[in-house]
């Protein structure tokens, strides 16, 4: 991301970040944040099992005033904006069963 809401490019030393977010689908509000990063890739790990959502807020801070944070709107993975989500998506985290094992054992 390199430039404002009005298509303007941000001045030369602002500083631009992303928050990830993810929380289970259907919840409401920002979710929990798994992290920041400059890059445009993040590696997301789940706390718990379920059908999950990812989100993203970008992060400026102003090269004349680096305590001054000013965040976008979240967008989630699943938003109907087909402009920055052309194809909505979630995950699902389930963990597999055990292996069946006892083959060959005598019932009593």
């Amino acid at each position: 991301m390199t430039q404002n809401v009005d298509g303007e490019p941000f001045p030369a030393g602002d500083v631009i970040s992303y928050r990830i977010y993810i929380k289970k689908n259907g919840a409401a509000g920002d979710g929990i944040l798994a992290g920041e990063t400059k890059a445009l890739e993040f590696t997301i790990t789940f706390p718990t099992e379920g059908k999950w959502l990812a989100g993203a807020k970008a992060i400026r801070k102003p090269a004349d005033n680096p305590e001054e944070i000013i965040e976008s709107e979240m967008l989630w993975s699943d938003s109907d904006d087909i402009i920055h989500v052309p194809i909505p998506f979630g995950f699902m985290f389930y963990k597999p069963p055990k292996s069946a094992g006892g083959f060959g054992k005598k019932n009593p």
